[in-house]
């Protein structure tokens, strides 16, 4: 699934977001771009939740330089495995509520 969305922000400016959303090799995957800039946490945030629920984990990868790839310099990826938990820290070590 791929398309494009327009989202109007709080101060009232719109950005017009590209995002594919695929799953394949055991792995669901949203991209996520901007023509002109990288999306930032609070709208990755966002589009976490519209394509997951607001209380299933998903990842945001930080490869070795040896494994990077870029084709896109303003396009961020989200990744949460199919078929099996995703394993996650305890609260406490993120910070306390």
């Amino acid at each position: 699934m791929s398309g494009i969305l327009k989202i109007k922000e709080e101060k009232g400016k719109e950005d017009i977001f590209r995002f594919i959303f695929s799953w394949g090799m055991g792995w669901e995957h949203l991209s996520v771009s901007l023509p002109n800039r990288i999306p930032t946490w609070y709208e990755m945030c966002r589009f976490k939740d519209i394509f997951w629920g607001e209380d299933e984990w998903c990842v945001q990868f930080h490869p070795p330089k040896s494994e990077h790839v870029n084709n896109c310099s303003t396009c961020l990826h989200l990744w949460k495995p199919k078929n099996r938990p995703l394993p996650v820290p305890p609260s406490i070590l993120v910070g306390i509520k």
